[in-house]
């Protein structure tokens, strides 16, 4: 990306990269981020997806941008509904960008917290739930082919609490393939270095720069199931580098407490195995595994058991975040305004502008509460006090324009 292309235009509310418009940025991180967009069609069609989009750098390399692209068409190769879906991929305003199903919910990992902080452990039926369907959404993966049929033998590498979304209605969606290796493609590329730091995440032969294949997500499914069932990572207590000498001289993470059944601590203990040999040789294998487990402790838990977990203790951000998106929809129709209705609006293909809320419109208590307490929003909003001063300077001159026509009667009856 030029120097010049990443000038012509920002990343912000109101841009639209092809036929999405930019609504509020999501998430953030070094060389990326998220926004929810707006896909707008013929006759009215529209619907909300996430778009991810490179973020603009001089310095940045022709390697990364060949591993945006990598991440985008290994994701759009696996289809499942435990997989958050690809859909699009696209260059426009100098911006690289691909474009993803919008899923309302959060981290497994915001939930787990949340859990935690009301005094509660994970329920085991419930985290026996989202692995089955994680494990569903990784053998997905693993079994995706190109497009000579040939397996892709994908491997995402960075599976973890953070890279599991778990949707408002109970559903489980594995994101973020951005460190994934696959049979072709410069992803394998990736350096040992840049995953180490999540030493206590991704499996042993990861950490210590082994050949890796499938188990490898195994290892990191039975270590998202631990720290559901334990409330901390495998290996959390320990440096990053006495977890790696800890795998290298084959030490388990310390044991499950006691309140975890017997068969789901052989579950996890077996899919932590530091010898990929005896591990599940499968996701698959692994998530028929653990339905009878769900079976053997009583009735399984849903979908609709694992929403009324998240809507118990996420029901703030919930609410926050529906604010948040009738906010940015709101923002956008104001932006579409033409300018003499009081309000600053943009074109659809005009630079997006920071938009003003005169007298005409308002927002109502929670989307207050909503703007003060999101980290982003869709847009600076502003209390626009220009239409109030135009109306005083109005009444202003048409009362002195009275004073002096009062006066010059006065002086003409005089006279």
């Amino acid at each position: 990306m030029g120097r010049d292309a990443s000038k012509a235009a920002r990343l912000e509310p109101g841009l639209r990269l092809d036929q999405y418009e930019l609504l509020y940025a999501i998430a953030e991180g070094q060389t990326s981020s998220v926004w929810l967009a707006r896909l707008s069609g013929k006759r009215g069609f529209e619907r909300l997806v996430a778009v991810k989009v490179i973020l603009p750098d001089p310095t940045q390399s022709e390697r990364q941008r060949r591993t945006f692209l990598d991440e985008a068409r290994l994701a759009a190769r696996v289809q499942h509904d435990n997989v958050a879906q690809t859909r699009d991929l696209g260059e426009a305003r100098g911006f690289l960008y691909f474009v993803m199903e919008w899923v309302d919910g959060d981290s497994l990992e915001t939930l787990n917290r949340a859990v935690l902080q009301a005094g509660h452990s994970f329920p085991i039926p419930i985290a026996l739930r989202v692995l089955v369907d994680a494990c569903s959404g990784m053998h997905a993966a693993h079994e995706a082919r190109g497009d000579d049929d040939a397996p892709l033998e994908i491997v995402h590498r960075n599976l973890s609490l953070s890279n599991l979304l778990v949707s408002t209605t109970g559903m489980i969606k594995v994101i973020d393939f951005g460190l994934a290796k696959a049979r072709v493609g410069v992803l394998d590329e990736t350096k040992t270095s840049e995953i180490r730091a999540r030493v206590d995440l991704v499996a042993p032969e990861i950490s210590l720069g082994r050949p890796v294949d499938r188990r490898a997500d195994v290892w990191s499914l039975g270590a998202v199931l631990y720290e559901l069932c334990a409330g901390v990572a495998p290996y959390a207590s320990l440096t990053v580098r006495q977890g790696i000498a800890a795998r290298a001289t084959g030490a388990m993470p310390e044991p499950l407490p006691d309140r975890v059944p017997t068969l789901v601590r052989f579950i996890v203990s077996k899919a932590l195995a530091i010898d990929p040999k005896v591990r599940f040789s499968t996701a698959e294998g692994m998530r028929a595994t653990l339905e009878d487990a769900a079976r053997s402790l009583g009735p399984p838990a849903t979908p609709e058991h694992v929403a009324d977990l998240v809507k118990m203790h996420l029901a703030s951000k919930i609410r926050h975040r529906s604010v948040a998106i009738q906010v940015a929809l709101t923002a956008a129709a104001e932006r579409k305004r033409p300018l003499d209705s009081g309000v600053l609006g943009a074109s659809e293909n005009a630079p997006p502008q920071v938009f003003g809320i005169g007298s005409s419109a308002s927002l109502d208590a929670a989307a207050a509460v909503a703007i003060a307490s999101e980290p982003k929003l869709p847009a600076r909003i502003e209390i626009d006090a220009e239409p109030t001063r135009n109306i005083g300077a109005s009444v202003a001159l048409f009362l002195g324009a009275v004073v002096v026509g009062a006066v010059l009667a006065v002086v003409l009856r005089a006279r």
